[in-house]
């Protein structure tokens, strides 16, 4: 292997690796506290509509309503910040209308979600 394949290997190693650890530490910051990610890459409102047929989740934030995908890759956690307790891992049956939510969506597809935070409204 050539020294310009072996540093580019390294250099994509040690951005995945990079990617990782921003998302294992991403799971125990509240909503909008995500440095250089809360509101500039992801959206902080209220749900306002979810289809279970589409598996989408519809989000009112600071630029009006927006429809984010929910699938297999998204990220979903429950913020218990409220009660002092770091997040846990939720599911699509944790997105409620009326719940505060913040969203990041996939950057190769911007109607599809990378990650969901839902406000927990109990401490399980």
């Amino acid at each position: 292997m050539s020294k310009v394949a072996l540093k580019l290997a390294a250099g994509l190693l040690l951005f995945a690796g990079l990617a990782n650890a921003q998302m294992i530490t991403e799971r125990f910051i509240p909503i909008g506290e995500s440095p250089g990610v809360s509101g500039k890459l992801s959206t902080i409102g209220v749900i306002s509509a979810v289809d279970d047929l589409a598996r989408t989740v519809t989000v009112d934030g600071e630029g009006g309503a927006r429809t984010y995908k929910v699938d297999d890759y998204t990220y979903i956690w429950l913020d218990r910040s409220d009660w002092k307790l770091t997040n846990i891992k939720g599911s699509y049956r944790d997105c409620a209308i009326g719940q505060r939510v913040e969203i990041m969506h996939r950057r190769d597809d911007a109607g599809a979600a990378y990650w969901i935070k839902v406000e927990s409204r109990e401490a399980r």
